[in-house]
């Protein structure tokens, strides 16, 4: 038996859903991650998508909240849980995560499968999500760890247990829920609690998986290293970010009085002089909750100047 607090890592967690309303993340406030469920079952793709994933995901990206992701699952067979993964992958496409991409074993209609089946079943998905380059885990209750499922087969997978107590009675798995009524900020009413005794962002980004780059492979690269323009001149910076998100990129202006910058879109940020004098506008990349790297581009803010400037094609790695 082991007590929450005993780990050599605890990171804190929540996992959300439709059920749990709209949340302000801006408030959201003493967690590490969240787990955002995608949907459910496979028949009807648009009606059976979460509808607060894709707000919860924008949501959990925009205030640097690393994340993870899981699928309630209805499979009676093979087939089903292929569709499923299918289902899944095409929610989730273009997005990253941090943390597992989860089928959640529970369903009612699933209870009268043999052992073999369900196992099956958690195999198939997982298989079909690792080929299409996620990191899969299974998400059950005690019951179906100890006596539904054959954990031997599926030991290659994490296992996020479900179990309502202070003591964790299965000690072989990577993340636990450990409560249904639990309280963050920002979340209307009761949520479900986590504890993750892995450090999923690393181990996720080291394999390349959940559209994480490896360290090293990605980059930050701006077009321009140095520009010259007058008061009430413009510019326009593009930024190519690989290896994370566009929205994990924070930019500014080092003297928002001498120069402004405003996003056009993903890859493009307008610089506006304002008065004269030199100032920086900074590129950040946050990824995992830390920042990653960096660039700058210099602006010279002068009277009767000709707009010029200089090209760059140094990429700051990270």
């Amino acid at each position: 038996m082991r007590q929450k607090g005993v780990f050599a890592l605890e990171r804190k967690g929540i996992d959300l859903s439709s059920h749990n309303g709209i949340v302000d993340w801006k408030r959201v406030s003493g967690i590490d991650f969240a787990i955002l469920r995608t949907g459910y079952g496979w028949e009807n793709w648009e009606n059976q998508t979460d509808k607060q994933f894709h707000a919860n995901k924008w949501g959990a990206d925009t205030y640097g909240i690393p994340t993870g992701c899981y699928h309630y699952s209805y499979a009676a067979s093979v087939d089903d849980a292929r569709r499923e993964a299918e289902f899944l992958s095409y929610i989730i496409r273009g997005y990253t995560f941090q943390y597992p991409v989860a089928l959640d074993l529970e369903d009612k209609a699933q209870r009268n499968l043999s052992r073999q089946q369900l196992t099956d079943i958690a195999l198939a998905f997982c298989e079909e999500m690792e080929r299409g380059g996620w990191f899969p885990a299974i998400y059950a209750n005690l019951d179906w760890v100890r006596n539904r499922l054959d954990m031997n087969r599926l030991k290659k997978y994490t296992l996020w247990l479900a179990q309502y107590n202070d003591h964790l009675s299965y000690p072989d798995c990577g993340m636990w829920q450990y409560t249904s009524t639990g309280r963050v900020p920002g979340v209307s009413g009761a949520v479900d609690r986590d504890l993750a005794f892995y450090d999923y962002p690393s181990i996720i980004r080291q394999e390349g998986k959940n559209g994480l780059i490896p360290p090293g492979g990605g980059y930050l690269l701006l077009d321009t290293k140095e520009y010259f323009l007058p008061p009430g001149g413009i510019y326009d910076v593009k930024a190519t970010l690989y290896g994370a998100p566009y929205s994990s990129l924070k930019v500014y202006s080092s003297r928002d009085g001498i120069a402004s910058v405003t996003k056009l879109d993903n890859q493009k940020y307008r610089v506006r002089g304002l008065r004269e004098g030199v100032c920086y506008i900074i590129f950040e990349v946050f990824a995992d909750g830390r920042k990653r790297t960096h660039a700058s581009v210099k602006i010279t803010v002068q009277n009767g100047v000709v707009p010029h400037g200089t090209s760059n094609s140094a990429r700051s790695i990270f």
